[in-house]
């Protein structure tokens, strides 16, 4: 399969402050050790370490695909209230160039929300 972005169309910086991410209205995640990728088309992702999220919230698929970023696989999102399919990427191995992202979780547009405040 042949990735869908090449690594030198981004850039990988830390978020400043914290991050906040939400399922049905409940806080799910608060971290002050995510990362933004920032592509060239000017859109941008947060990453949110493994460490940084409870392990029982994320449910891992048989869903897995290589990207830019490397190989990425899909995870499920599970709390009392909802259950969200493939609603994470996880980089489970990094390509050149995107090496700080290595164990941090992407969680899809339009599947959580994400907000941002100061630390």
């Amino acid at each position: 399969m042949t990735p869908d972005r090449r690594a030198e169309e981004f850039s990988i910086a830390p978020v400043e402050g914290r991050v906040h991410i939400f399922v049905d209205d409940a806080e799910v995640i608060d971290s002050r050790r995510a990362l933004r990728l920032e592509h060239a088309d000017g859109s941008s992702h947060v990453y949110v370490p493994m460490d940084d999220i409870r392990s029982d919230l994320l449910l891992a698929t048989d869903d897995h695909r290589q990207t830019a970023l490397g190989e990425v696989h899909f995870y499920t999102i599970r709390t009392a209230t909802a259950t969200i399919e493939n609603a994470a990427e996880y980089v489970s191995e990094a390509a050149a160039g995107a090496e700080p992202l290595y164990d941090h979780v992407h969680f899809l547009e339009g599947r959580v929300r994400c907000e941002f405040s100061p630390a």
